[in-house]
């Protein structure tokens, strides 16, 4: 909307926007949008939406409102348990249908995958689990996730702040899109990888990144996350010049 000239004002709830990903990939992808013209809140919530399109939110103890042309909400995701299913006997719970790590529910013979059983509410997450159902060993534990903004976010594994609270020993680094001769070449240098690695084993335990084609470079770390490699993996690869996948290569040659 921002680029075909409207004025667009994001109110969010969290500290952070994109408050499941890494912190500093939601505070590059908020400085970009500021950038660009729009107008950021975070730690707000909204009170009140009223007619004429009269928005209220409270902001740091004060109440602010807005006169806007439309409201667009985004509040999250809820199952929608099909009509009849509790009454067939299904055994459901706060986030949906229960159901066991073949997807099957409490009644054997009967099935639940995507958004109705909570797990990952993705559509790829989805078709992996129902992959699952029909035989597939595919590693549903390792689902990655794409916001298609200007630059794109993309992220898989554990970031920064879970490491921490895990009490996992890990490392870090990031590699900037500005180093790679790709990026530059397509004028989209804003944004940066950053790999999160197990310090003992070297296993990779996480990817993060913003930047162009994001949601296109990660599914090489949740190959790697889901193979169990370790970071070595990637730097003893060739990878193509020039690409963007070299970004990837360079921070994982920084560890």
């Amino acid at each position: 909307l921002s680029s075909f000239g409207v004025k667009v004002t994001i109110v969010e709830y969290c500290s952070e926007i994109l408050p499941n990903f890494d912190k500093e990939i939601a505070k590059r992808l908020r400085t970009a949008l500021s950038r660009r013209g729009i107008k950021v809140v975070v730690s707000a919530s909204v009170t009140a939406i009223r007619e004429g399109m009269e928005v209220d939110y409270e902001s740091k103890g004060k109440t602010v409102t807005l006169n806007v042309d439309a409201v667009l909400m985004a509040v999250g995701r809820r199952p929608i348990i099909p009509e009849g299913v509790v009454e067939l006997g299904v055994k459901t719970g706060c986030r949906g249908i229960e159901v066991n790590e073949r997807y099957e529910t409490s009644i054997p013979g009967i099935y639940a995958i995507g958004d109705v059983n909570g797990e990952c509410m993705l559509a790829h997450a989805a078709t992996a689990q129902g992959e699952r159902i029909l035989g597939s060993e595919v590693d549903v534990t390792v689902v990655p996730a794409a916001v298609f903004t200007v630059p794109e976010c993309s992220m898989v594994g554990l970031t920064e702040e879970q490491c921490r609270e895990q009490g996992i020993d890990y490392i870090a680094s990031k590699a900037m899109f500005r180093a790679n001769g790709k990026a530059l070449a397509m004028g989209e240098v804003d944004g940066l990888v950053k790999l999160i690695v197990d310090k003992e084993s070297r296993k990779i335990l996480g990817c993060h990144i913003c930047g162009p084609h994001a949601a296109d470079i990660v599914q090489e770390i949740a190959l790697a996350i889901s193979s169990q490699l370790t970071v070595d993996a990637v730097v003893d690869t060739i990878h193509a010049h020039p690409t963007l996948g070299e970004v990837v290569r360079a921070a994982a040659s920084a560890l």
